[in-house]
């Protein structure tokens, strides 16, 4: 490992790949804000454009993933390992899909009403989408892993909360006199929030291992 360090400091390094992650962070963060303002709508006409617009930054966002593999196979030296860049833009890639995935469902299932947890959710989704992209554009700055290491620590603990609203969600499920088919639905739902919120604690767990790996 030290001397892959020593050969990295010492060759030319392709800078790309921070663009490249940058890139695909600000357009994680942009399907993000699109998710927020999903989750603040009711009619199923406005849901369906949202969710279209969502669809596009998705593409969008697998045109990024799809270059940044395209970059590994031409270059010989990366700025940091290979496999945390291939991680980060896996991780991006996989809230990304999440978020497009909740979307869809909620169309799908004809969900009114989202209830209390979901917003909720949604919003801890976005605060940690806000620390990834804030934790991408400092990978260039070498000195500055106490700042990455802390995007880190504040992904895991909205994960932690995340999490805990989550059980809260199907705790109240249970516990009420919910239809079936509604429990159905809203599990389903929950999952795919939760299931994004974990994507986004990977990501942190990621970028603490390059801090590791680097400082």
């Amino acid at each position: 490992m030290i001397l892959d360090r020593l050969i990295r400091a010492l060759l030319p390094q392709e800078d790309k790949f921070f663009a490249l992650l940058e890139s695909g962070s600000a357009n994680l963060c942009q399907g993000a804000r699109k998710l927020q303002e999903f989750g603040r709508l009711t009619g199923d006409e406005e849901r369906l454009s949202k969710s279209r617009e969502i669809k596009d930054i998705e593409r969008k966002g697998d045109d990024i993933t799809r270059e940044i593999f395209e970059e590994l196979v031409k270059s010989f030296v990366t700025p940091i390992e290979r496999e945390d860049i291939i991680a980060l833009a896996s991780c991006i890639d996989d809230v990304l899909d999440a978020i497009e995935f909740f979307s869809d469902r909620v169309i799908l299932y004809r969900v009114g009403d989202l209830g209390l947890y979901i917003p909720q959710m949604v919003e801890f989704i976005a605060a940690g989408v806000e620390r990834i992209e804030t934790a991408m554009h400092l990978l260039r700055h070498m000195h500055r892993f106490d700042e990455i290491r802390q995007c880190a620590l504040d992904i895991h603990k909205l994960e932690t909360d995340c999490d805990k609203l989550y059980h809260n969600a199907l705790g109240q499920m249970f516990s009420e006199d919910w239809a079936p088919l509604d429990v159905i639905k809203f599990k389903e739902i929950y999952e795919d929030l939760e299931g994004a919120m974990d994507m986004c604690d990977d990501a942190g767990k990621v970028l603490a291992n390059v801090c590791i790996r680097n400082g």
